[in-house]
């Protein structure tokens, strides 16, 4: 009799490769997870920038700055209401020229309110002011992200968030 060699995988290879790509894919699912969020923070900076450099072209124009929000800015810029301050459309903030790209309304909804002021210099007072703000959706993979905003100054905050 002849000795053919055995023609296949052995459960034993099997199970071996299989857990290797088990492992593989436990390394892997969380290092993309990352990758996920840090690339749509990236996108709501980007977006919250283009809006701070269009409000100033906008305010030169029509004295004020474009307000999408009738409430002031609270103090965590978190709790803002949705229903009434936050964009869910790619045209929210057309009258600025921004367009919001799709992968950024994905992650993050947001808002230009005016905060509050507690300027003790009465000039300071009757400025015009703004806050952007990038809210994290409770829906997506951003959840628990700090809430991302920028105001008339440049100020981007939380600082190390930036």
């Amino acid at each position: 009799m002849r000795n053919r060699a055995p023609s296949g995988f052995s459960l034993v290879e099997l199970i071996v490769v299989v857990a290797i790509i088990g492992i593989l894919v436990s390394i892997a699912v969380p290092q993309y997870n990352l990758y996920l969020i840090r690339s749509n923070k990236a996108a709501a900076k980007a977006v919250l920038m283009e809006i701070a450099s269009r409000q100033e072209q906008y305010v030169v124009q029509n004295r004020g700055y474009f307000l999408n929000c009738t409430a002031a800015c609270p103090a965590d810029p978190s709790t803002l209401p949705t229903a009434d301050c936050t964009a869910n459309s790619t045209t929210m903030f057309s009258a600025l020229g921004v367009t919001l790209p799709q992968e950024a309304l994905a992650a993050y909804n947001f808002a230009i309110c005016a905060p509050t002021t507690t300027a003790t210099n009465v000039n300071l007072a009757s400025m015009p002011t703004f806050q952007a703000t990038a809210i994290a959706r409770s829906d997506t993979i951003q959840v628990g992200e700090a809430t991302l905003y920028v105001n008339q100054f440049g100020l981007r905050m939380p600082l190390a968030q930036w």
